[in-house]
């Protein structure tokens, strides 16, 4: 059955709750939950983290309307800004009248490391180590059996030499992690390489550990909205689209905007993250790399708006 979304911002708390339920778009427990407005106990928290004295809560909204390949999502969100949830909102529906977004996963490979320092021959180290390169990736395997299992596990491995301050010969492993975020499974598997690898190249282990900058992990999503989206007249829908891309290129070309522009990215994609019991920091902190390059801050992952004339779209 289609889902009428018209007018939800302006139902009541209740009516929305109504909504939901009329629909079943949650189960009779989670649909309870919502209703009765469970909160994380005090008890639960305590196990949760340290040095708890209370609970802490936020709106948790809903985005609705988020059409991807084809298939329609109601997104949660959780802020305290109301124009993040009012602004996807929106777009959300325009973007959806337009054809909706069209994303695809290129690869979903998590990056750990290795560091070695003392390295008397960096050269005949990594040499050793990458000749070594079969064995290590069943040790790391046997270290996470169960991913293995799963379709997953170490798929690749390589090996580099960082000058600086102080020179580090470090050996990257890439993991195929599959649904999980695998921070516990990369360390457990580097864990198991460490002593192997020290004993290779003759040099000290300063650290096994995940790497937040997942660049083997890699999504694009991208959408074309037609002019006449934006406004029923031509002239003003155009004028729209055209200044969607001036302010997409100022973004790119002014640090102070681009610093604001990427904000307003993270709005959402924090929101979400929060709203799911995902893990933001790494996300934001996977993203700083993409953002500064020479002392310059950059628009997040080159998303931008550019103008087609040829069909009278922005994209």
């Amino acid at each position: 059955m289609k889902i009428s979304w018209n007018g939800f911002s302006k139902k009541s708390y209740q009516e929305r709750l109504e909504l939901l339920q009329a629909q079943a778009l949650l189960s009779p427990e989670k649909q309870a939950s919502l209703e009765q407005d469970e909160q994380i106990s005090v008890t639960v928290a305590d196990q949760l983290s340290e040095n708890v004295v209370g609970t802490f809560s936020l709106p948790y909204s809903l985005v609705p309307e988020v059409l991807v390949n084809g298939q329609e999502y109601t997104v949660p969100y959780v802020t305290e800004e109301p124009s993040v949830v009012a602004a996807a909102s929106y777009a959300s529906k325009i973007i959806k009248r337009a054809g909706g977004f069209t994303a695809q996963v290129h690869e979903r490979q998590m990056i750990g490391q290795v560091a070695l320092y003392q390295v008397a021959d960096p050269e005949q180290a990594q040499e050793k180590i990458t000749s070594k390169k079969a064995e290590l990736l069943e040790l790391a395997n046997q270290a996470y059996p169960s991913i293995v299992k799963r379709g997953g596990g170490a798929r690749d491995l390589h090996v580099e030499q960082i000058k600086g301050e102080t020179d580090f010969l470090v050996v990257y492993l890439h993991v195929d992690t599959q649904e999980a975020m695998g921070a516990n499974m990369l360390n457990t598997m580097l864990e198991a390489l460490k002593p192997v690898v020290e004993e290779l190249s003759q040099g000290q282990s300063l650290m096994g550990i995940l790497s937040n900058y997942a660049t083997d992990s890699l999504v694009t999503a991208s959408c074309r909205i037609a002019f006449r989206y934006l406004s029923p007249q031509k002239d003003q829908g155009r004028e729209i689209a055209e200044k969607i891309a001036l302010a997409s290129q100022f973004a790119q070309a002014d640090p102070y905007r681009a610093a604001t522009h990427n904000k307003g990215i993270f709005n959402g994609i924090d929101a979400v993250l929060i709203a799911t019991g995902n893990d933001w920091r790494a996300i934001e902190a996977g993203a700083m790399p993409l953002l500064v390059e020479k002392d310059t801050i950059k628009v997040l992952v080159n998303g931008h708006w550019t103008l087609k004339e040829k069909n009278w779209s922005v994209r």
